[in-house]
């Protein structure tokens, strides 16, 4: 083995050792997932070395359905690694040559969950309600989702731009 691949070697062997590491391997989600009552959306990557898809997405869906909550959606998107972005390998020396920061699929995925979701929330709530439309179920959704999106973590100009998608579709 070459000098520079035995310092990889050593150096991800060094990783695996820090408390941090072994804490994340240890960490079972399941206890917290069985609490979770609100509608969730779980996401992965179909090259997603760190936490395969396969297993990670059927626990989750398990878990939340063992808790009590049918509102999950769970899905694998081929071709992205485990940050979300489109590779591909999914290896993590793969991560710093790739320039986009998370797929577009995946932004356009969590809008149209978040669109839905508030959607289906409000017409339950206005079923209940005399005097809402469905014009106004959608206005609200929307602005409900423009708010998100202005508030969220998406860097500012893809923020900009699904809030004006959002703006749009309101009018």
């Amino acid at each position: 083995m070459a000098q520079n691949q035995k310092n990889a070697v050593d150096r991800r062997i060094q990783d695996v050792l820090t408390p941090y590491f072994r804490d994340i391997i240890q960490y079972d989600p399941k206890p917290l997932l069985l609490k979770v009552r609100c509608p969730v959306l779980a996401i992965s990557g179909g090259n997603d070395l760190q936490a395969p898809p396969k297993q990670n997405l059927a626990a989750i869906r398990e878990a939340l359905a063992a808790g009590g909550n049918f509102k999950a959606t769970v899905i694998e998107i081929p071709g992205l690694n485990h940050m979300l972005q489109t590779c591909q390998k999914g290896t993590m020396a793969e991560y710093c040559s790739i320039e986009e920061t998370i797929a577009p699929v995946v932004l356009e995925t969590i809008l149209k969950w978040f669109v839905d979701t508030v959607q289906e929330t409000l017409f339950a709530f206005s079923s209940c309600s005399q005097e809402s439309s469905s014009k106004t179920n959608t206005r609200t959704a929307f602005q409900y989702a423009h708010t998100f999106v202005q508030h969220s973590f998406l860097d500012p100009s893809t923020s900009k731009t699904l809030s004006c998608a959002f703006l749009h579709a309101i009018d």
